[in-house]
């Protein structure tokens, strides 16, 4: 995933903050605009109230469904992809409007869970792996939070102290014991399905768990955002400890509780009491790193080069951080917003970490829990080595099953199945069939009938056959930077058409070599465009000779500018250039 779209879902959340209200029972049809690179085609969309669902090619050829805020949408392709959005707007009925709202909920959720399967089916077989001594554990989510070198720590002698009081002294070395036996008595035929391995995954995480627990294992250090200086205030110390309490409840419930998957529910829960009662003992906010950092949304090179937008960028994100503590001392029972709050800490600490250390810079893709992962060593179980060699075959093939029956249903093609033809089949599936759609929506629409399968197409063809009430048009980012600009002068428009003199735009390597901009103007597009032309032809050739210093970056910038070039010289415009979150954090306009 490049740093583009990692860092757009860094700041994308942060204009998900000052979220409308949409007309509850409005439609919207929406079309994004091309732009370089895999947005070449064009994009399509359906708005339902403040969620856009959208089909996604993925990595591995996979057509998937995106669920997003309206804001978040809009921030992504208009602001940082500076790509012109349109939405044909069509009333429904209350009624007809939940069954579309329920029908993609549906399909996401749906979706979710096959990818859930085919993940399951890796883990079981990475388990297997371990019991043959293939690796050298299996893998838990959440049991990273704590450090089991960091025994009777004093805030996880807290939680173990309050247990005791209300389970007895042994409940929980009692109930080790007890998934002890089961997992050395465990027959993992995993021949006839996943089942066995998934129950000894389970109970391999939840004895890891009331170990923690049992010992009084403290957090790892690696696992928490560092400690924010400013005390605690009275109402806010008094939000935590509400939130304590409820912690403390939802432990003793996890361990009463029949749920099978309950071991990172456990980890999560005394890792969040923890920190909990570190910050009420500190009087500072300590607080949990949901942050995954696997690939750099952004590398030091270019973090230095920019060093004075990526501190605006910290400046906005230390805000909202300030701007979510500020709900600590409303903390309720259910601890609404916490999670927010850790997010935003983790934003805030890894902006200032980057710039201060002179290192990549790391974004989350989505919210979520903390799931620090960490290996958690098997139990040898009553399954005969063979069996375990069988299962071990078995489980390949049911890996590959699952993922060749998710790439069946949700395989990628240009044509038949994309991002404009899904989103018709899924909302007329939503809606009961093409009849039921027709009366609805007061025309009907066919998956890629008609070229429907190209993005503006299909727009064209929402406005020509559905009774669309109204059209709204998106600016792009360059669009109303260009607007609200004071300086009208002809200096001033001069300067912005081009890439090395704007105040807007700076080059990106993404954005391929070109000179003038044409997404603004129409009649004189083939004469810039031509321009456009010979300046990435030019780059190209000099690119064959700084080939050997940068890789053919130069070259590669210069060919693909003067294919993207070619379109302008037939009035139409693909490249408009993009932006990164670090141009946009110090404009009240880039949100």
């Amino acid at each position: 995933m490049s740093g583009l779209v990692q860092i757009s879902r860094v700041l994308a959340l942060a204009a998900a903050l000052a979220t409308g209200t949409a007309q509850s029972a409005e439609l919207g049809f929406v079309w994004v605009e091309s732009n370089v690179g895999g947005a070449s085609g064009g994009h399509f969309a359906l708005s339902l109230d403040d969620r856009v669902y959208s089909y996604h090619a993925s990595d591995d050829g996979l057509l998937l469904l995106e669920r997003r805020t309206r804001e978040h949408f809009d921030f992504h392709y208009a602001t940082l992809e500076n790509r012109p959005l349109h939405v044909a707007f069509v009333e429904l009925s209350p009624e007809v409007f939940a069954r579309v709202r329920d029908g993609f909920a549906a399909a996401y959720l749906a979706e979710q869970r096959a990818l859930t399967l085919v993940e399951d089916r890796r883990e079981n077989l990475a388990l297997l792996e371990a019991l043959l001594g293939d690796r050298l554990g299996v893998s838990a989510r959440g049991a990273g939070l704590l450090d089991v070198r960091e025994s009777g720590a004093d805030e996880a002698l807290v939680l173990r102290r309050e247990l005791e009081a209300r389970l007895g002294r042994d409940f929980l070395q009692r109930a080790i014991e007890r998934l002890e036996g089961e997992l050395r008595a465990a027959r993992l035929d995993a021949v006839h399905g996943d089942a066995p391995l998934t129950r000894y995954r389970e109970r391999l995480a939840e004895r890891a768990a009331l170990m923690a627990l049992r010992d009084a294992v403290g957090l790892d250090a690696r696992a928490i955002v560092p400690a924010d200086p400013t005390p605690l205030s009275l109402a806010e110390a008094a939000g935590l400890s509400r939130l304590r309490e409820r912690l403390t409840d939802a432990v003793t419930e996890l361990l009463a509780s029949r749920r099978p998957d309950r071991g990172h529910a456990l980890f999560l829960a005394a890792a969040r009491h923890h920190v909990v009662s570190g910050s009420l003992v500190e009087s500072r906010l300590v607080l949990l790193d949901p942050l995954v950092r696997d690939t750099p949304a952004l590398d030091a090179r270019e973090l230095a080069s920019r060093r004075a937008e990526f501190e605006a960028v910290a400046y906005h994100t230390e805000k909202v951080y300030r701007a979510e503590r500020t709900r600590l001392r409303d903390l309720g029972p259910d601890a609404r917003g916490y999670q927010r709050l850790e997010e935003w800490a983790a934003r805030s600490a890894e902006y200032r970490a980057a710039l201060a250390g002179g290192r990549a810079l790391y974004a989350a893709v989505e919210r979520r829990p903390p799931e620090r992962r960490r290996l958690l060593a098997t139990i040898a179980t009553a399954t005969p080595r063979g069996e375990l060699r069988e299962s071990l075959a078995a489980a390949r093939m049911r890996v590959r099953a699952a993922r060749d029956a998710l790439r069946d249903v949700r395989g990628y093609d240009l044509v038949r199945r994309n991002c404009a033809t899904d989103v018709i089949a899924t909302l007329n599936r939503a809606l009961g069939g093409t009849q039921a759609a027709r009366e609805a929506l007061g025309g009907a629409l066919e998956p890629g009938e008609g070229l429907g399968f190209v993005p503006f197409v299909l727009f064209e063809q929402v406005r020509e056959r559905l009774a669309v009430t109204r059209v709204e048009r998106v600016p792009s980012y360059r669009e109303r930077r260009l607007r609200a600009r004071h300086d009208r002068s002809i200096v001033g428009r001069l300067r912005e058409a081009t890439t090395l003199t704007s105040t807007i735009y700076r080059p990106r390597p993404g954005d391929t070599s070109f000179l003038l901009f044409t997404d603004d103007l129409f009649w004189a597009r083939p004469a810039f465009g031509l321009v456009n032309l010979g300046w990435a032809l030019g780059n190209g050739l000099a690119g064959v000779v700084t080939g050997p210093l940068d890789g053919g970056s130069r070259l590669e910038r210069g060919l693909f500018g003067a294919l993207f070039s070619l379109p302008e010289l037939a009035w139409i415009n693909v490249r408009k250039g993009s932006f990164d979150a670090s141009t946009l954090a110090s404009d009240d306009g880039g949100r």
